[in-house]
């Protein structure tokens, strides 16, 4: 279930990037963003709902509540940046660099959380960036 859900997270992310495109043909970013949000929004409350009808228990700890509200602001400010650069870039180009996301997490998860990276870790981040800088020329 776990390469499952894996996939098809990836999936549905490469497909919104081209949902996205289509939208900011004819919409601005910060319009796109709201219809967005609002709609996960909406989406979210049904998820919730169902948890809790399954017995799922939530703990509204402090840590929580702020971590998960720190994020509420910082991933719609990056959503608007992200369709901003997506309504003058190229998808192509667009796409590669927010693709360093996952190399700002390891680097924030060293520093945080003490986390180690291993030899062959940081030979792959490097290849990645210069994948990266290939593609985005």
């Amino acid at each position: 279930m776990f390469y499952l859900s894996l996939f098809f997270a990836t999936v549905i992310w490469g497909l919104n990037v081209i949902i996205d495109k289509q939208a900011l043909r004819t919409g601005h970013p910060i319009e796109v963003n709201f219809i967005t949000t609002m709609t996960t929004a909406l989406v979210v409350c049904v998820y919730f709902m169902i948890a809790k009808k399954s017995g799922v228990q939530f703990n509204y700890t402090p840590q929580t509540l702020a971590f998960s509200v720190l994020n509420g602001l910082l991933i719609p400010t990056s959503f608007v940046a992200y369709l901003y650069a997506l309504a003058k870039g190229n998808v192509s180009q667009v796409v590669m660099i927010t693709a360093t996301s996952p190399i700002i997490a390891i680097l924030f998860a060293v520093l945080a959380f003490n986390e180690s990276v291993t030899l062959s870790q940081w030979l792959g981040i490097m290849c990645t960036i210069f994948g990266i800088f290939l593609v985005i020329k």
